[in-house]
């Protein structure tokens, strides 16, 4: 683009900080886009590790019913 510019003209800068403004805005909304994402699944992770860690205490709590009992004298 540079060599087909007509040396005679000034460079296109109001063009460039055009472009620059919807660049800059296009980057901050997307920034914002993903610290909300990053929020969400931090969110998302916490709740899965207190379901994680209800569903570990529920099956330990079953657990001792099923460990095996003395029955007649014989150990299992």
């Amino acid at each position: 683009m540079q060599d087909r510019r007509d040396p005679k003209k000034p460079p296109p800068i109001t063009m460039w900080r055009q472009e620059l403004a919807t660049r800059t805005s296009e980057n901050d909304a997307l920034y914002r886009e993903y610290l909300a994402l990053k929020d969400e699944t931090h969110k998302v992770e916490k709740i899965r590790a207190s379901v994680r860690e209800i569903v570990q205490v529920e099956m330990t709590k079953a657990q001792p019913e099923l460990t095996p009992q003395k029955s007649r004298g014989v150990e299992l």
